[in-house]
């Protein structure tokens, strides 16, 4: 059990990552699930709010402070498919699913949620010596030659369901339980994770530049 009177569990926020759509396969084809969705507390919600919080310059400095971190964190989860799915299945059920794929076990230890976090810089590594920053300065360089800049939305409810129908039309396709992803498969996924990478930098900089003005 988490003590909240300790630091370090103050900011534990598990539901705030996900924004899980549940749904199932029909006919070969991907299926909603009437009657399920998100929890109450999810990252559209908490989106929404904090960016409510950085904009009232009434709030506490700190308060503000804590909504940007939080929003910098976020923006970037909701931009990863499997942050917006949880697909059901015979083996996986209701209530959870495979938990955004982090049930839905690869080779080795990995699981799918895992692989497609970790992606780009496993497919892309830093080179000896690189710091962090120039690390994500060089995949920022990259990804803005690659993915051109395109109008911002501002829907977060938007943002997820873009999400979720990557999840079920890509995450899943060519991957099979306890094995390796093939080459094709991660070119696939590095391809479309850099796409979702710079669009939730573009749209990141688009909410601050308009809360923080």
């Amino acid at each position: 059990m988490r003590n909240r009177n300790q630091a370090w569990h103050v900011y534990h926020h598990p539901t705030w990552h996900y924004a899980d759509f549940y749904w199932d396969v029909e006919n070969r084809q991907p299926r909603d699930i009437p009657g399920t969705g998100p929890d109450s507390l999810n990252a559209v919600e908490r989106i929404v709010a904090l960016r409510a919080t950085l904009v009232d310059s009434s709030a506490a400095d700190t308060t503000r402070a804590v909504a940007l971190a939080w929003l910098l964190h976020l923006v970037g989860d909701i931009h990863q498919p499997l942050h917006c799915s949880s697909r059901v299945s015979p083996d996986e059920p209701l209530p959870h699913g495979d938990a955004g794929g982090n049930t839905f076990r690869l080779d080795d230890d990995r699981n799918l949620h895992g692989y497609w976090d970790r992606i780009l810089d496993e497919a892309i590594a830093p080179e000896p010596g690189e710091d962090s920053i120039a690390y994500a300065s060089r995949i920022a360089q990259r990804s803005e030659r690659t993915e051109p800049r395109v109008t911002s939305s501002a829907d977060v409810s938007g943002w997820a369901q873009e999400g979720l129908r990557i999840a079920q039309t890509v995450v899943y396709a060519g991957v099979s339980r306890g094995t390796a992803p093939s080459a094709d498969y991660e070119a696939e996924a590095l391809r479309v994770s850099e796409g979702r990478i710079a669009l939730a930098g573009y749209r990141l900089a688009a909410l601050l530049n308009e809360a923080l003005k």
